[in-house]
Parts: C-alpha cells; sequence; structure tokens
C-alpha cells in the first residue's frame, strides 16, 4: 500500500523514467568516444610493444645466496661500525641495537630494492644542566 502510494507521485514516476532510459543510450549518445576514424597513424604489427625484453638487452643476474647473506651481514654490521646508531636499515632490513648490544634485525620482503644502509634513529647527547637554578614565580 505504502510502495503505490510512493511510485504514485509524479516526480518519483519520472526520476524511474529517467533511470530507466538511461540504461539503454540513444545511438547518437556514443559520438563522443574515439573511433576507428579518430585514429592518427597506425602502427604496423611489427613495430607493436611487446611484453619481452628489448633484442640485445642482458637481465641482471639473480644475486647468489652468497650474496645476499652478504648484504645482510653488512647491514648487520652496521650497528658495530656505528655505535651511536640505535636503528639503522637499508630500505630492506631494518634492525636495531638490542640490549645486549647485538643487532636485532627484521627480515626483507620479498620484493625490495636495498639502498645505502642509513642510522634511522641515534642516541640523542647528553643535556648539560643549566647554570642558573630556574626561578619559582612569585605568588
Amino acid at each position: 500500500m505504502r510502495l503505490t502510494r510512493f511510485l504514485a507521485r509524479p516526480t518519483i514516476l519520472l526520476l524511474l523514467a529517467g533511470l530507466l532510459a538511461a540504461g539503454s543510450p540513444a545511438p547518437g549518445w556514443a559520438a563522443d568516444l574515439p573511433g576507428p576514424d579518430d585514429v592518427d597513424q597506425v602502427v604496423p604489427p611489427s613495430r607493436k610493444a611487446t611484453a619481452g625484453p628489448a633484442e640485445g638487452a642482458t637481465e641482471a643476474p639473480a644475486p647468489t645466496p652468497a650474496e645476499l647473506e652478504a648484504e645482510r651481514l653488512s647491514v648487520q654490521g652496521f650497528g658495530d661500525k656505528n655505535p651511536a646508531c640505535l636503528a639503522w636499515g637499508d630500505g630492506c632490513i631494518t634492525c636495531q641495537a638490542g640490549q645486549d648490544g647485538k643487532p636485532v634485525c627484521a627480515n626483507p620482503g620479498p620484493a625490495c630494492t636495498p639502498r645505502e644502509t642509513a642510522c634511522l634513529r641515534s642516541k640523542e647527547p647528553a643535556k648539560e644542566p643549566d647554570k642558573e637554578p630556574a626561578k619559582e614565580p612569585a605568588k
């Protein structure tokens, strides 16, 4: 009963009719889309882009397990060379100084390109105490 009263309103009927008409556009409505006549140049099939590497291009060799281990150890050893650094990383492996002084490092992600190892957080230098004691505000 309520639905029929709702649908009986003229504005609702006009909106529904417009939505139904929008589902089946008139043939002239697609005129703004590019068609075969709008293409300036046709690329010959032999010059089309391919998914493979270019001719003569060589793919970089995959790193060996020994190279990966050397990279991991160099990131871990960064803390020994920089004792003021508390956390460091190369964009793939992040390490921080553990309680016992040994580095604690995270595993690298599967798709990672390492950068130069850099210090991410260092020890703050000890602040010098103020020479003058702080004055209390007058009450």
